[in-house]
């Protein structure tokens, strides 16, 4: 009777990962066919959603563990939250329910696998990453480098391309925003930092450097600030572990004025080197694209092409932030003027209406022109659904940087180092989110990324500082 119990829990879990597997690759090559894609979101994907949630929530054994019961409590209060707004029948906001109720399987992945589980499904699930931006890296690079587009040959839309042929120009990728296409190369980055030390044989670890790089070179491209921020701070802080491991885990004076040092300057000298390879860039694409012009006419072209004006000092917050001051401020003048979202939030359609206008108002936006969102996940979650998902999405977050911290400054005996990267990419994406929205309220490339590398780095967490009787954490 165990012998079979043990079978059909194996085939649960092998069905799990498979079924988070299937639906990582169903956004990861959405914009491959976009057709296809919104075909099947809107047959087919509202079908299996709910009942790849409702297997988890019945076969799941994970309500030990708070991240896992304040992640479904959030679900559950946002269903709830839209259906406040006599919204009964979800006429309203019903794909986005769908979409915030993908984190549950996600991020419950991590829980119910074992140790070497978890290591053969990120083993497939990084080469796969990493081949992936790898390929679609080398045609940003090549994009950009000599100013040319690339056709997708399904949809005959462009893979990448510049936007603009003269004046400053981005690299915009399958037509999505660069922000959010930096943090996917950044995503894919970290994943092969953790496959770089989890690779059981060494000459795999020449791959992942050769996408590592690519991925870093497109960063440096786009330049994002907001990716390079939490890119540096990602930087820093593997800096800073190889500097804790090396004093074998103790916490002495030493070794965190040395960890707090060499965050410092690893960190800046990654940030600074996105400037650096930018311009490096930018000499070479006119290099290639003008050979016969003169050294004058080559810097005239360059900063033609090449002048960023995405300022990391300014005059002014607005300045550096690019309007985002604003923004932010807007979202607490729409709480102002309606103080019910406070309790019930509100419906998508009506998240912006009044930051909009005020944003008009003082001259920030013209009269043509609608706020999309709020530019920081705490601040769109909290408009969308009150303080309840707020408080409940700021105890995940404080769960999640306390097993990345425990696991940080852990005897190096006791964990892998590969485990303890798991923290770069839960850490920068919550560094990301404050620029942007994607997290629990959206899903796409970079939240489903999120939700799954949490719920990875949790269950590793929980092997290494079990539960005990009492439903604490040991030691």
């Amino acid at each position: 009777m165990s012998q079979i119990r043990n079978t059909a829990e194996e085939h649960r879990k092998l069905a799990l990962m498979i079924a988070v597997f299937l639906f990582y690759l169903f956004y990861l090559l959405s914009n491959l066919n976009i057709y296809l894609y919104y075909s099947l979101r809107e047959t087919w994907f509202v079908l299996a959603v709910p009942v790849l949630v409702a297997g988890v929530l019945y076969f799941g054994r994970h309500w030990d563990k708070w991240e896992y019961r304040l992640m479904v409590a959030y679900c559950t209060w946002f269903l709830i939250s839209r259906m406040l707004h006599d919204n009964i029948a979800l006429t309203e906001d019903f794909m986005k329910t769908v979409d915030v109720f993908l984190l549950i399987p996600f991020f419950a992945l991590g829980l119910c696998l074992k140790t070497e589980e978890r290591r053969r499904f990120l083993d497939v699930f990084s080469a796969v990453i990493g081949v992936f931006y790898f390929l679609l890296g080398v045609l940003c690079i090549f994009s950009a480098l000599y100013r040319i587009e690339f056709i997708n040959p399904i949809s005959q839309q462009y893979l990448c391309k510049m936007r603009t042929e003269t004046g400053f120009s981005r690299l915009i990728i399958m037509d999505i925003n660069p922000d959010t296409t930096n943090c996917w190369f950044m995503n894919s980055f970290f994943l092969m930092v953790y496959q770089f030390f989890a690779c059981r044989k060494k000459w795999w670890r020449i791959p992942a450097v050769l996408c590592a790089a690519v991925d870093y070179v497109v960063l440096s491209i786009c330049y994002v600030r907001s990716v390079m921020v939490a890119f540096s701070v990602g930087m820093g802080l593997l800096s800073a572990l190889m500097i804790l491991r090396h004093f074998k885990g103790k916490t002495g004076l030493r070794a965190f004025a040395g960890m707090s040092v060499v965050f410092l300057i690893t960190a800046s000298v990654v940030f600074l080197g996105f400037g650096v390879v930018f311009r490096s860039y930018g000499h070479l694409s006119v290099e290639l694209r003008y050979p016969n012009a003169s050294q004058e006419e080559k810097q005239e072209y360059y900063l033609r092409d090449f002048t960023n004006p995405k300022k990391i000092t300014g005059n002014n917050l607005t300045e550096i932030s690019t309007g985002r001051d604003w923004i932010y401020r807007s979202a607490f003048v729409t709480i102002r003027e309606n103080p019910s979202i406070l309790l019930t939030g509100t419906l998508t359609k009506d998240t912006t209406e009044i930051a909009t206008d005020y944003l008009r108002e003082h001259g920030r936006y013209k009269p043509d022109r609608e706020l999309d969102h709020f530019q920081n996940f705490l601040l769109q979650v909290m408009v969308l659904t009150g303080l309840p998902g707020l408080l409940l999405v700021l105890a995940v977050c404080v769960l999640l940087v306390r097993s990345a911290l425990r696991l940080f400054f852990c005897e190096p005996e006791r964990v892998p180092i590969f485990v303890q990267t798991l923290m770069l990419p839960v850490l920068g994406a919550m560094i990301y989110g404050m620029f942007e929205i994607t997290y629990f309220t959206n899903a796409d490339h970079c939240s489903l990324m999120f939700y799954l590398m949490g719920g990875m780095m949790t269950g590793w967490y929980y092997d290494i500082f079990p539960i005990n009787d009492k439903g604490a954490v040991r030691a």
